[in-house]
């Protein structure tokens, strides 16, 4: 007879369907795919996602990531990720938002570190890079000639 697995949010399943979706939600599957292949409720799927990704944030807010190092190359950029498409003239985004990547490339592959940012000033981007990045890297700032990109490279 199987075990049953009992997780601290109160969800009794066989600790192999439990394993089952953490894979396959892993391989980026829906829930509809992943219900195909083994029968697992609605509740019970979001719970367990929702539990997952609760012990990730946990895990990096008492390990945060650090890229970079003493000579060791840090490529910075930040994108707009809702931009308007030609097609879409006048139906653009009611307000776009924006990621911060900060890229490691001295590993192989290399690592990575990308977050939203609520505004593109220099107040709102200088913490992130100073928690996520060491001191002694190489920074290389890829711009787009805008006011805060002129202003971390002068501060940096």
């Amino acid at each position: 007879m199987a075990q049953q697995f009992i997780l601290s949010f109160s969800v009794r399943y066989y600790l192999t369907s439990i394993i089952k979706v953490i894979l396959f939600w892993s391989r980026n599957l829906t829930f509809v795919e992943i219900n195909k292949l083994i029968k697992i409720s609605a509740s019970v799927y979001i719970r367990l996602r929702k539990y997952l990704i609760g012990k990730i944030n946990q895990y990096y807010a008492h390990h945060p990531i650090r890229l970079g190092g003493p000579h060791v190359t840090v490529q910075i950029d930040d994108t707009k990720l809702n931009h308007n498409v030609r097609s879409h003239l006048g139906r653009g985004p009611i307000r776009a938002a924006r990621c911060l990547c900060i890229v490691d490339t001295f590993t192989q592959p290399a690592k990575g570190f990308a977050t939203m940012i609520p505004g593109r000033r220099a107040e709102t981007i200088m913490p992130i890079i100073e928690s996520v990045v060491r001191p002694g890297s190489i920074i290389i700032i890829h711009t787009d000639e805008a006011k805060v990109c002129r202003a971390l490279g002068e501060s940096l």
